[in-house]
């Protein structure tokens, strides 16, 4: 399973990394409340792209 941090959800978005945290952190939120467990600071691919839509490299 890959995982993007703060920097990776940034450069995907165009935010800063602060606000970067804040989508992790959202993201994170939602899945501890559907029962998964996180990673403070990291958040699956597979999650964020279910968020914000598929990756493109």
């Amino acid at each position: 399973m890959q995982f993007l941090n703060a920097s990776d959800v940034s450069k995907i978005t165009g935010v800063g990394t602060g606000r970067a945290s804040a989508i992790i952190q959202e993201i994170n939120k939602d899945l501890r409340e559907q029962g998964y467990r996180t990673i403070k600071g990291r958040v699956s691919k597979n999650a964020f792209e279910k968020a914000y839509g598929e990756v493109k490299k």
